[in-house]
């Protein structure tokens, strides 16, 4: 097949869609109506160019006429936007003398395309002096398009060129091509054929720069845009074609340096270049930066927005992952600005955030925040993205922001993101890693990270409503349990309130004492196995009335009730006057409780240390044991929550309820475990001013 007519058959149809385009996101105003004019007329051009070879007539009526047109498309084209410029400088003279030259110089092509056409058709006689002038007059008019493109360039405002700078690097090159095409035909007196063959896929060549810089103009009322994804494949497509062939090249090359074992060296090169190849593509380093160069150079916003929320969506709802919901928005969090990883920091029922969640990281970031804490208030109350980069550089910006120790202490840490709910409320924040390019946060960035976050707090609060329904409605069937436990007590009560009826007229017949044996005997073993099936469960709602207690003596009592002996269980205190406000018996339940479990996970051979310190305000009992110790993601998810539990016989109540007591006395009580390593329970309380009352019934003595 003729190279002209496929090289000419590629521009038209490179061009003819660009029309459909255009066309088809045209506002009706504006400079684009001028491109659309400007892409017909190559479609034109380049029709008439590829079908001139099958039809000659074509090109003698029309070829010359083609040219003119296609040169007169993109002057009227960058005569409207000129237009733009001159008005903004109050030099509507400059449009009115432009408009008369052009207007001029294009009525004067036209006539010589006329006086060309009419003499190939033999209408009018052939000299050799209007071919002459008709190269000439192309020369001229290639060289005042230059001239057109260069004064619109410069006219643009330097930080505007990066929108048009692919259109003018486009058309002053083929207007630079035309001229040395046509120059080439005036010095040798005839068109050269390669120059000529070669012009159509020139031409073509420039479509994509036309779409991006309309796709960069607003301004021209053209809605044309290009899809990120098709320009990151195509430019990583096209830079590895560019490496496959000089690769080939270096191959070739190498085998014919080689000698004999030129063909060794050959292949092994071409193995190793396409290992290279696959290794680079598939870096995440790598996509990241392709990222961030298209962004910068092709796009006037960082983001796909479609694209990216439809990530986020994808992300969150894929629960075929092994991944919980909070692990899963922290990855759709970060995958926004290419971090490697997070962490999520959420508000529990005492009014303190604590680390719940962590993805993809190694990083030991981990502390405990108050609701009233500065730092707290500063992102909740601003609706904050904290940039510790920016910190260092612009502290301005944070002040009134103390940033805390713990999160300020590790470089690996780059955002922290609030996550705010209804009337912006703070429910947790996220920690986000160093991204894997440096990069800076702008305002698109903070924009689409606070609406992310935004929609992952609904999430979040979402999935703790639905928790606390689900324990709710565990404590409706404990209570439906406790119901026939309570039924079982009653029939047992009904059986020796009988023999009690009965004991004044029968204690001296020895069956009725042989019965009465019996009935006694059965029911203290059914009262055993409730027992054993049943956890007391106190009221622990703050309504029981709080004393001053001695939280030494109190510690030191458990202690010493339990056999010391067999058991590595000690006892460690800094002072002896320790005074907390709470209740008696529900304190013993609770470090009876914490110091059972300790026992029970250490066996005979293990050791138990409880210790009793002071510090900043607060009462701290500490809890530590040698044992197995728990897995992380059983003490978040399991280890408090009602009706959890690894014991074959036991309801699953007592942890949870050892922290609802103590947080009913304003403490807190806090958990440190790994598998292998044993277990630290902390319990916290508020300090008093020690006092000599004493609680109704309080055995333990207070040294005032």
């Amino acid at each position: 097949m003729e190279v002209t007519f496929v090289t000419h058959a590629v521009a038209a149809v490179a061009y003819f869609f660009l029309t459909l385009l255009l066309v088809a996101s045209w506002k009706r105003s504006g400079p684009g109506l001028w491109l659309i004019v400007a892409s017909v007329s190559m479609t034109v051009w380049a029709c008439v160019n590829a079908f001139s070879y099958y039809l000659p007539g074509i090109a003698q009526i029309f070829g010359s006429l083609s040219e003119t047109f296609r040169t007169a498309g993109w002057v009227l084209f960058l005569l409207a936007l000129l237009r733009v410029f001159w008005a903004e400088y109050g030099r509507p003279d400059y449009e009115r003398q432009t408009r008369y030259i052009i207007l001029g110089a294009l009525s004067f092509l036209v006539g010589l395309d006329v006086l060309v056409a009419l003499q190939n058709l033999d209408i009018i006689p052939r000299t050799y002096l209007l071919p002459q002038v008709v190269l000439l007059s192309r020369m001229a008019a290639s060289i005042g398009c230059v001239f057109l493109v260069d004064n619109f360039y410069r006219n643009t405002a330097a930080k505007n060129r990066w929108g048009i700078q692919l259109l003018c690097l486009g058309l002053g090159g083929i207007f630079l091509y035309d001229f040395f095409f046509y120059a080439d035909a005036v010095l040798s007196a005839r068109f050269s054929r390669a120059f000529f063959e070669a012009r159509g896929a020139i031409n073509a060549l420039i479509v994509p720069l036309i779409a991006l810089s309309a796709a960069r103009n607003p301004g021209w009322r053209l809605d044309v845009s290009v899809s990120r994804g098709v320009v990151i494949h195509t430019a990583s497509l096209v830079g590895s074609g560019v490496y496959l062939v000089l690769m080939g090249a270096g191959g070739y090359y190498l085998r014919d340096l080689g000698g004999r074992w030129g063909g060794i060296i050959q292949f092994s090169f071409w193995f190793g270049a396409l290992l290279l190849l696959a290794v680079i593509l598939f870096s995440g380093q790598f996509r990241a930066r392709m990222r961030v160069l298209i962004n910068k150079h092709f796009f006037s916003y960082r983001y796909d927005y479609r694209a990216e929320w439809l990530r986020f969506i994808n992300t969150v709802s894929a629960s075929d992952l092994a991944l919980g919901l909070q692990e899963r928005v922290i990855q759709a969090l970060a995958d926004l600005v290419d971090s490697p990883g997070g962490m999520l920091w959420q508000r529990e029922e005492s009014g303190y955030f604590v680390r719940v969640a962590s993805w993809n990281t190694q990083s030991k970031v981990n502390g405990t925040l108050a609701s009233s804490d500065p730092f707290l208030r500063f992102i909740g109350e601003r609706a904050w993205v904290v940039d510790l980069d920016e910190v260092q550089s612009a502290p301005e910006l944070y002040e009134g922001c103390p940033i805390p120790e713990w999160i300020s202490a590790d470089d690996r840490v780059w955002l922290v993101v609030p996550l705010l709910h209804y009337r912006d409320e703070l429910i947790g924040f996220v920690v986000l890693e160093e991204p894997r390019v440096p990069r800076s946060l702008n305002w698109e960035d903070r924009d689409i990270l606070k609406t992310v976050a935004r929609q992952i707090a609904s999430y979040v609060a979402e999935q703790g409503s639905e928790k606390a329904l689900a324990e709710s409605r565990q404590f409706d069937e404990f209570n439906k349990k406790f119901a026939f436990i309570m039924h079982d007590i009653k029939n047992l009560a009904s059986q020796l309130s009988l023999m009690v009826k009965n004991a004044d007229r029968h204690a001296g017949n020895p069956e009725f004492q042989r019965d009465m044996i019996l009935t006694v005997r059965d029911s203290v073993g059914k009262m055993n196995g409730l027992l054993t099936r049943l956890n007391r469960l106190r009221d622990s709602d703050g309504k029981t009335a709080l004393v001053s207690v001695n939280l030494a003596d109190l510690l030191k009592k458990l202690v010493g009730d339990r056999p010391s002996d067999k058991l590595g269980l000690t006892f460690s205190g800094d002072t002896a006057l320790v005074f907390v406000k709470a209740d008696v018996a529900q304190l013993e339940t609770v470090f009876g409780h914490l110091l059972q479990n300790a026992l029970e996970a250490v066996g005979d051979r293990g050791r138990v240390d409880l210790s009793l310190g002071v510090q900043d305000g607060w009462a701290v009992a500490v809890v530590a044991d040698n044992g197995p110790g728990m897995e992380e993601t059983f003490v978040r998810d399991e280890l408090f929550k009602p009706f959890r539990t690894t014991k074959e016989n036991g309801y699953g109540i007592g942890a949870f309820e050892s922290r609802q007591i103590v947080r009913s006395f304003g403490g807190r009580l806090d958990v440190d475990s790994a598998v292998g390593k044993g277990t630290v329970m902390t319990v916290r309380l508020p300090l008093i001013d020690h006092s000599p009352v004493e609680a109704p019934g309080n055995d333990v003595e207070h040294n005032v």
